[in-house]
């Protein structure tokens, strides 16, 4: 048992706090004691969104408010599917408005690089009317990629996403470099 009655009912931080700035008359109030306890675990509560609230600000660690930027974004919102999963739909959503408009081989290669992650380079006129996708790893989000570049091309242009690795290696060359001028000597009398 506890000596007073403040102990067993306050377990809200701020609660504690209401209580050092009032008269200790209320330490055995059980109605008092209750009553900053209701309000203590409040203000905790509002506390506790406004810390939360930055993280909430952005769609890649929003927890609580992943509802609202999918209605920004015109997404349904779907709670059986995972919050990462969630985010990565938000996430194809603002690239995709990001890279509308004029349509070049920098935009290309940007949007292969914030989409996947992965640096990539991009090379103008393989073929006719066709551009490459060289992409410096594999990558889950080729299907994504491609929906993407698919959506925002012209139409009369083709593409491959391709692959590539840069393997630092050293070569040797080597080589004797040999030069000869054949002489004929006469012994002269």
């Amino acid at each position: 048992m506890s000596d007073t009655l403040r102990e067993e009912i306050i377990t809200s931080p701020a609660a504690e706090r209401f209580l050092t700035r009032v008269t200790p008359i209320y330490d055995n109030s059980l109605v008092g004691l209750y009553v900053f306890e209701a309000m203590g675990k409040e203000f905790d509560t509002v506390n506790q969104i406004i810390d939360e609230l930055p993280a909430q600000l952005n769609p890649d660690t929003a927890t609580w408010l992943l509802p609202l930027w999918e209605r920004r974004y015109g997404i349904p919102t779907d709670t059986t599917l995972s919050l990462e999963e969630r985010r990565r739909k938000i996430r194809l959503r603002r690239i995709r408005k990001k890279y509308t408009g004029a349509f070049n081989t920098h935009k290309v290669r940007q949007l292969a690089e914030n989409l996947t992650g992965i640096s990539a380079r991009v090379v103008n006129h393989i073929s006719a009317y066709t551009f490459a996708v060289y992409l410096a790893a594999m990558t889950t989000e080729e299907e994504e990629l491609r929906k993407t570049i698919q959506q925002l091309k012209p139409s009369h242009y083709s593409f491959e996403i391709r692959y590539e690795q840069n393997v630092p290696s050293e070569i040797g060359i080597g080589g004797i470099i040999a030069q000869y001028k054949h002489f004929d000597l006469s012994q002269v009398n």
